[in-house]
């Protein structure tokens, strides 16, 4: 990659190139992958192999960070494929570019703790995590070259009815780097902030807290913030005697409105935390006695907070560029330390790409 294509330019090219190949009989919209993917259980490392030379194709072809970064969110990683991703196992061997395009993809914090609004994705894949691409210069590299790079993703698309990116395509420029364990990095601690840490802790907190009652967004175009706090009444008796909920045992209310903990003053009446009074709302404790409240209190201390959440449920970035649908596939082309650790693995909550874009170009331009 990291060659002079736009999203535009590889449109326009590959019009023009299933033209000159009139023995394509294939009526699927451009780069629309129809294949019948694995089930979850046979997502095997040889399968996330020939997943991650197609990506190595793109990786290395003249397509600019844009350009990769849209047809690998559209056409690459459609629903199917991130939810059989995000499915595998934590412990399960993950290729280096597929790893690095599932963490690209979600909003779930790196090994550093959090994502730094200004980190670029060729400044994550490149200088984060050491995984190079093939660069093509204009005083070295012809348009020929180029168009040879840019046919190998095409013939992948070609190739078979249905297109299929699993198709095993030519042993690609650095591909035996992205073996598990192979390529090793540095975690860069000092590149987050504490605060940013917090943040992005408590972002999966309010996420696991909705998640557990259905109201998890399937995409996010920003990670989730703790809401405003509230006036407590001064009617009200000290919070010291509240009992504290937290987690999914809150209120419904408190979950909603992403508060991190739900209290409930003893002041002798029905339970009613205090959220729900200052806003004149039904609260779900209203049924319940303050002995039930104090053993889930209790319970919550010791539970919620370490429960391990379901993989596949992960929330994911969504926008301008979101994952196209199983039933929407035909969306156009054109329209930790200092210590060196092997590549993450396991699955991450989808982000919202557009919106985290127009963000860093505000703040500097692109590299």
């Amino acid at each position: 990659m990291v060659g002079p294509w736009t999203y535009e330019d590889t449109g326009k090219y590959y019009r023009e190139a299933v033209k000159r190949r009139p023995s394509f009989s294939g009526r699927r919209d451009m780069l629309q992958f129809t294949d019948r993917l694995p089930s979850t259980d046979d997502w095997t490392l040889p399968v996330l192999l020939q997943l991650n030379r197609t990506l190595r194709v793109l990786y290395n072809g003249p397509f600019n960070w844009d350009a990769f970064k849209k047809i690998v969110m559209q056409h690459i990683l459609t629903d199917d494929v991130l939810d059989a991703l995000k499915a595998l196992p934590e412990d399960e061997q993950i290729p280096h570019l597929v790893q690095l395009v599932l963490d690209w993809a979600c909003w779930d914090a790196p090994k550093e703790g959090a994502w730094p609004r200004d980190l670029s994705m060729r400044r994550y894949f490149v200088k984060w995590r050491r995984c190079e691409p093939f660069y093509f210069e204009a005083d070295t590299h012809t348009d020929e070259d180029m168009e040879r790079a840019a046919d190998l993703f095409l013939d992948i698309w070609m190739g078979q009815s249905p297109g299929c990116i699993l198709r095993q395509p030519q042993v690609q420029f650095g591909e035996e780097k992205d073996f598990p364990g192979f390529t090793v990095y540095r975690v860069r601690d000092e590149a987050v902030t504490d605060a940013e840490r917090l943040a992005a802790a408590q972002s999966k907190e309010l996420y696991l807290n909705l998640q557990a009652r259905g109201w998890a967004p399937e995409r996010m175009d920003e990670p989730l913030q703790v809401g405003a706090s509230v006036a407590r009444p001064a009617k009200l008796p000290p919070p010291a005697g509240d009992i504290v909920i937290c987690g999914p045992g809150m209120c419904a209310q408190c979950i909603k409105k992403r508060y991190l903990e739900c209290r409930v003053p003893q002041d002798g009446g029905k339970p009613r935390c205090v959220a729900c009074r200052v806003h004149k709302l039904g609260c779900e404790h209203k049924g319940k006695t303050m002995d039930a409240l104090k053993k889930q209190s209790l319970e919550d201390d010791s539970d919620s907070r370490e429960a391990t959440p379901d993989p596949s449920q992960r929330s994911q970035r969504s926008g301008s560029e979101s994952v196209v649908s199983e039933s929407n596939k035909s969306a156009a082309l054109t329209n930790a330390s200092a210590d060196s650790v092997p590549g993450p693995s396991g699955g991450r909550k989808r982000k919202s790409q557009g919106s985290r874009d127009k963000q860093k170009k505000a703040k500097r331009a692109r590299k």
